[in-house]
């Protein structure tokens, strides 16, 4: 009986941890898209963007897949070029780039019936 109730307790745990692992990353991915949303050109929002990200990055990385975070990793990099240079050109399209990365992150750690078949 006490392996039962172990093992109840530990598959609860589990499950709990899961839930707050996916309510965590939904709500950072969420902050980090609005703040990618946010992004120009012309002041220091980018620098911000990319201390905020180098913080939040191992908590995520904990959850997603390397690939996916070293993707963030690479735009954020050439945005960061872009606005050293003043290069407009493509800005717009790493900015969307940038957060359909986060939405990816999003959706692979949301708890769905889907995802636990």
């Amino acid at each position: 009986m006490k392996a039962f109730v172990i093992s109840i307790i530990a598959l609860v745990l589990i499950l709990f941890l899961a839930i707050l692992n996916s309510v965590f990353i939904q709500s950072t991915t969420s902050s980090l898209i609005e703040g990618a949303d946010m992004l120009r050109i012309n002041d220091n929002s980018v620098i911000e963007y990319s201390n905020r990200w180098e913080k939040l990055q191992p908590f995520i990385k904990i959850s997603s897949s390397h690939k996916e975070t070293h993707r963030i990793d690479e735009v954020i990099g050439v945005l960061l070029a872009k606005v050293e240079s003043q290069a407009i050109n493509g800005f717009e399209e790493e900015k969307a780039l940038l957060i359909e990365y986060l939405t990816q992150i999003q959706e692979d750690e949301k708890i769905s019936f889907d995802s636990i078949i």
